[in-house]
């Protein structure tokens, strides 16, 4: 599956000098991949 390859993105956009909101929509991108996975 493609798992590695998005948690080492997600990893790569923390490590990031990033603000709050883009956290938030990366939290947001996981949840809404997580909830097409399951349905």
């Amino acid at each position: 599956m493609m798992f590695p390859i998005l948690s080492g993105s997600v990893l790569k956009l923390l490590l990031d000098h990033n603000s709050l909101s883009t956290l938030r929509q990366t939290s947001l991108f996981c949840k809404s991949m997580v909830s097409s996975i399951i349905n």
